[in-house]
């Protein structure tokens, strides 16, 4: 599963919005998270990768507010 169907998920679930209105976001953080898994190069463009990908992360981290049973899904998604 991807990040973006977990957050799909919380969002239809603890918002009044549609998860597709973030279509365009969700495959952004897709695209981060991926490029930043496979950066395996000891390189300056490597670690830009892993810059970008925690950057996103914690610009989300302001937008959803933090929860136990919503980390805890996340997590649980992330390792499927």
């Amino acid at each position: 599963m991807l990040l973006s169907d977990a957050i799909k998920s919380y969002i239809s679930t603890k918002y009044d919005q549609h998860p597709d209105t973030f279509a365009r976001d969700l495959e952004i953080i897709d695209q981060l998270r991926k490029d930043a898994v496979t950066s395996l190069e000891p390189h300056a463009s490597g670690t830009r990768k892993l810059q970008a990908y925690a950057a996103q992360l914690v610009w989300m981290g302001g937008k959803f507010p933090v929860d136990v049973r919503t980390a805890t899904f996340w997590m649980s998604k992330l390792e499927e």
